[in-house]
Order: structure tokens, then C-alpha cells, then sequence
């Protein structure tokens, strides 16, 4: 399954192919999504929003050392996908990353639109590094449990 992978602060869209996928991290995210959020043998944490039904879109922060990376925003369902975009816009705004003119390409669902977070530059640049694959870990996690888009 491919996941487009959007990040406001610097407009780039990446469409992530299954071969990015790497099972022993999906295995240990969705580990952590079953449990307290934190994931087994690192220092990456996981919170799901609580507040919305999984749906078809899904809103999740990132954290490295209990420090705040990303915002992040899933759609995998049409019907859901103007809503979560317009939240994630919401978010991209809230730290200065709502480019103007920046509108929803036509995204192929499913789709996560990630925010950075101010706080992200507190982490070292290893972490930094890796914050993208663990976000799109996180976001295939979820529509393994949520979806099934994957069949």
C-alpha cells in the first residue's frame, strides 16, 4: 500500500511505497498503540487523540523523550478527508507552517499531513532524522488496526 506523506513546513510530499515499510518497527508500533504508547526498546512515544472516533482519519502526536516532534493527521477515508485536512491546516497555522496558497493537492488516500513542532529542535539529530519513518510507521499502524485499506 502506498501512503502519501505531507509535511507542511516545507510543502514536501513524499509517496511512500510498501517496500518502506520495515515489519520489526510496524510490529513494535503497533505494539505500542495496544499499551501505553511508548514504544519497546526506544525512546519514541506515541499519542493517538482520544477526543475524535477512528473513523477514517486519525490525529497523532510524536514524541522523542518525552519531547513533543510532530502533529501529525490520517486520512484513509473520503469521506473523512476534507475534515482532516482542514484540522491539520488548523495545526500547520497554530505554529506559523500554513503556507499561503497552500491548498489540498488531490491526495491519494490514504494520506498523513504532518506538522513539525517548534519543540522538535530540543532533539538530537538522530531523532530528528528518523521522525519521518516513525511517523509514517505510526500512520501504517493505525490502518492496519483501522482500516482495510491494506487489502
Amino acid at each position: 500500500m502506498r501512503l502519501a506523506h505531507f509535511t507542511f513546513m516545507d510543502c514536501h510530499l513524499h509517496i511512500g511505497k510498501p517496500d518502506d515499510v520495515d515489519q520489526s518497527i510496524l510490529q513494535l508500533l503497533v505494539a505500542a498503540l495496544d499499551s501505553d504508547g511508548f514504544v519497546g526498546g526506544t525512546e519514541w512515544g506515541i499519542t493517538v487523540e482520544e477526543s475524535q472516533p477512528l473513523v477514517g482519519m486519525a490525529s497523532f502526536d510524536t514524541t522523542f523523550r518525552r519531547n513533543r516532534m510532530a502533529r501529525c493527521v490520517l486520512a484513509w477515508s473520503e469521506a473523512q478527508a476534507k475534515q482532516a485536512w482542514a484540522v491539520s491546516c488548523e495545526e500547520a497555522a497554530a505554529v506559523g507552517q500554513l503556507r499561503q496558497g497552500t491548498v489540498r493537492r488531490k491526495l491519494e488516500l490514504p494520506w498523513l499531513a504532518v506538522v513539525l513542532l517548534p519543540t522538535m529542535a530540543n532533539a538530537p539529530r538522530s531523532a530528528i532524522k528518523e521522525a519521518g519513518a516513525i511517523e509514517a510507521h505510526v500512520a501504517r499502524a493505525l490502518l492496519m488496526r483501522h482500516g482495510s485499506v491494506l487489502s
